[in-house]
């Protein structure tokens, strides 16, 4: 199977989130699109004063990049923004709930993403299984319900986060690629 081919502002942002969640790096600032850069088997992130961050696996890369698109796609609404003017698109982008706008946010700065939810796919998942056997689908609520609910906190930590740092837009080419599709 072959690997999704990413742009190099999305190979970037990902490195970039990579390296924020490692602590080696501290501010999106601190590094550089125009030297960091890829090669077969590596991605290089560079300062802006041209020393090497951290160099990660492509692997690594294009999976956090992956992760990235899955929670863009994710966030409800976005198909809405499509045709408008920028300005409106802003406009309704901001007028979202918080923990979609902090979501956004959290995908373009590099902070760590709630992992999984427990949305339609596990209700109907757990409704089946219930209605066909009782035991996996008890079994399956008894994994699903807690995970669940470390999502709801995972993200309400997350929208904390987002207001402390003013409620910022997100600026990389993620939130241009939401509100432009």
């Amino acid at each position: 199977m072959s690997q999704p081919r990413f742009t190099n502002d999305a190979l970037y942002a990902a490195a970039v989130g990579l390296a924020i969640r490692s602590g080696s790096l501290k501010r999106k600032a601190e590094a550089s699109p125009e030297h960091s850069h890829s090669s077969s088997c590596s991605y290089a992130l560079i300062a802006t004063d041209g020393r090497l961050i951290e160099r990660f696996s492509l692997q690594k890369v294009q999976a956090w990049a992956s992760e990235r698109d899955k929670v863009l796609n994710r966030i409800e609404g976005r198909r809405k923004l499509q045709g408008l003017p920028i300005e409106q698109r802003l406009a309704r982008f901001r007028s979202w709930p918080e923990p979609q706008r902090a979501l956004a946010w959290a995908v373009s700065s590099g902070q760590p993403i709630p992992p999984g939810r427990f949305g339609a796919g596990e209700l109907l998942t757990a409704v089946l299984l219930l209605a066909l056997f009782v035991l996996p689908g008890v079994v399956f609520l008894i994994w699903a319900v807690p995970r669940g609910r470390s999502y709801r906190q995972a993200l309400a930590i997350l929208v904390r986060q987002w207001r402390a740092s003013g409620e910022p837009d997100p600026v990389d080419a993620a939130f241009r690629r939401l509100v432009s599709r």
